[in-house]
């Protein structure tokens, strides 16, 4: 229970530190510069917590007990915070007008704490609709059924009752209360109290109290993805956190050109133009997030040539793309990604083409953190020559045969081959081949059409057989 409460002192620090700006923050009263906060009796032990002034850090606290004995000693951390374990002290002792703790600082002294049984308050949960209080009811449970009184601290000196809760903890004490957020605060500071009876056969009860929770009701950003982007903007980017209300707005640098909030966790917006690393700050009537999460802007590289511009679909056409801004582990994609044979400098790059179909593809070079060119220059890729159909498909290995093949891409600088041999032949048209046959031995060879490009592949194959044939002469 003492780590819930060096919990809630944290929590108390950090709201008032970064409650400024328009919305009312929590209360925050002047207090001495030593304080304990909590007195709680665990496992045959007592535990202490308490805060000290920053100007303490470092420094020896004494725990002293009854007003006159030290039980125990802590160390102020460098956040102000301090804990310490002390004995139990006998019933009789305990249980006296006289059973107080001070904690002690050189001439520095905290109010006395008394060892009590009371609620223990955890730190409130969040969202954009609600607040939920959970904690214990410290025992005897003989009769834990009781009202729970739930208060909103205004200042140092006004509590206001917000509401009264029947609520039966669960056998170990444990309760949860669920609260409409407020909609007017940034922070909001909670108290509970009730009462449980000293034991099963007496009427007497003990009054029992929580310390103050305070809540951050802003929303809180935990994370964006991705983290970096182009200068220009336009990076649609999803950021999960806490609290995001309906119409937050969403800054990245400068406002982001389009919100969607999908959900109290999760926000999906495009950024506007910025540069450098710029806080993700989400806001709305909660007011605003200042967990620290950052997007990067990047000067995206620049593509401004490529050499040759086009190049066989098959791949393996290696190009010089020439521009600004490459790196080392930039990666290149022309339809499909490249392999870079090398990085020559910061414009140029050199690399090897990757099959694909044919047409036009925009040549983009992206860098290690995601950050990819822009520019519409693109990359022809040519289809190599295709041998649909042979006729005939037979003939003599004397050679002689007339062939009319049809296909695509033929050009007039193609080459023809069956089998090992090529053939004199004539391109009619960019769909049509009239040849002539070498003489060959007998087998079935592939006809296959050839240019700068590549080859026809997985086409007709031609049968050479022996025996007259009657041939007619191409002419």
């Amino acid at each position: 229970m003492g780590r819930l409460s060096n919990a809630s002192a944290r929590s108390i620090s950090k709201t008032a530190a970064s409650a400024a700006g328009p919305v009312e923050p929590a209360p925050s009263c002047k207090a001495r510069k030593l304080r304990l906060t909590d007195v709680l009796e665990r496992g045959g032990h007592v535990l202490l917590a308490g805060t000290a002034a920053r100007s303490l850090a470092g420094r020896e606290v004494e725990i002293i007990f009854a007003g006159r004995r030290q039980v125990a000693t802590a160390r102020v951390g460098a956040s102000g915070l301090f804990s310490a374990i002390a004995p139990l002290p006998p019933r009789t002792m305990r249980e006296s007008s006289s059973a107080r703790y001070i904690a002690e600082v050189g001439a520095e002294r905290s109010l006395s704490l008394k060892l009590t049984r009371r609620l223990v308050l955890d730190p409130p949960v969040a969202s954009a609709t609600a607040v939920t209080l959970s904690g214990e009811v410290i025992a005897p449970l003989t009769d834990p059924a009781a009202e729970i009184l739930v208060q909103q601290r205004l200042s140092c000196s006004k509590l206001v009752p917000l509401t009264r809760v029947k609520l039966k903890p669960s056998a170990n004490g444990r309760f949860h209360i669920t609260l409409k957020a407020p909609s007017d605060r940034r922070t909001v500071t909670y108290e509970l109290s009730t009462v449980v009876r000293r034991s099963a056969h007496s009427m007497a009860h003990y009054t029992t109290y929580s310390l103050p929770q305070t809540v951050n009701l802003a929303p809180t950003v935990s994370s964006v993805e991705p983290a970096v982007g182009p200068t220009p903007g336009g990076t649609t980017v999803t950021i999960r956190g806490s609290g995001f209300a309906s119409g937050a707005t969403v800054t990245i640098g400068a406002a982001a050109t389009s919100v969607d909030v999908r959900s109290e966790t999760e926000i999906l917006a495009q950024t506007a133009a910025g540069t450098g690393g710029q806080e993700v700050v989400v806001s709305d009537v909660g007011g605003s997030s200042n967990s620290g999460v950052e997007f990067t802007y990047v000067t995206p590289p620049t593509v401004t040539s490529i050499v040759p511009a086009q190049g066989s679909a098959l791949g393996g056409s290696e190009v010089v793309i020439k521009g600004t801004g490459f790196v080392d582990g930039s990666t290149v994609t022309i339809g499909n990604r490249a392999t870079v044979l090398e990085q020559a400098s910061a414009t140029e790059i050199k690399a090897d083409t990757a099959a694909t179909e044919a047409g036009e593809d925009q040549v983009v070079v992206t860098l290690p953190d995601g950050v990819a060119s822009t520019s519409a220059l693109g990359f022809t890729y040519v289809a190599p020559p295709a041998v649909t159909a042979i006729s005939p498909s037979e003939g003599s290995t004397e050679g002689g045969t007339v062939l009319r093949i049809t296909g695509t891409a033929f050009t007039k600088g193609s080459t023809l081959t069956i089998g090992s041999s090529a053939a004199a032949f004539v391109v009619l048209s960019a769909t049509e081949i009239v040849a002539e046959t070498a003489a060959m031995s007998p087998g079935i060879d592939e006809v296959v059409v050839s240019d700068q490009y590549g080859s026809s592949r997985g086409g007709p194959s031609f049968t050479f057989y022996s025996g007259p044939e009657n041939v007619q002469p191409l002419s």
